[in-house]
């Protein structure tokens, strides 16, 4: 997949080859993640655990453009997101998923899309819940 990332063009590079799938996939993440977004307040934090190239995260941002977005990803995927999804409301954080925490950062909405095959060691990820505020969602 880290290959993908910048060998391929389209949805592809993070989902599979067959990009009408992909388009359907993405219909249905933008549906689910929908009635959570709007419901987040100017200014309220994000953190998006395992961005791939920013598509999701751009998708958060044309829903509600006024909340801050944490992307997490490899650093080969944050590279590609960064030129194809440069919005200043999204922060890219390079690294791993399981390595992540900012004990001072409190998130209204934690989401992961497809990454938990990647994650080494799921346990770790239990530092999470932590940085979610207080009624808020997390998203797997």
């Amino acid at each position: 997949m880290r290959k993908r990332a910048y060998s391929s063009s389209g949805q592809s590079r993070v989902l599979w080859e067959n990009e009408e799938y992909n388009q359907l996939v993405r219909e249905l993440q933008k549906d689910f993640i929908k009635k959570y977004i709007e419901k987040l307040s100017p200014g309220d934090h994000v953190l998006d655990i395992g961005c791939g190239i920013g598509v999701i995260s751009r998708m958060i941002i044309d829903l509600k453009s006024d909340v801050q977005i944490d992307a997490l990803d490899l650093p080969e995927m944050i590279e590609v997101a960064k030129k194809e999804n440069p919005y200043p409301q999204i922060n890219y954080i390079a690294g791993r998923a399981e390595e992540y925490y900012e004990p001072k950062k409190k998130y209204r909405f934690i989401l992961s899309s497809d990454c938990f095959s990647s994650i080494r060691d799921v346990r770790k990820m239990k530092k999470s819940n932590r940085q979610l505020q207080w009624n808020a969602v997390l998203a797997i």
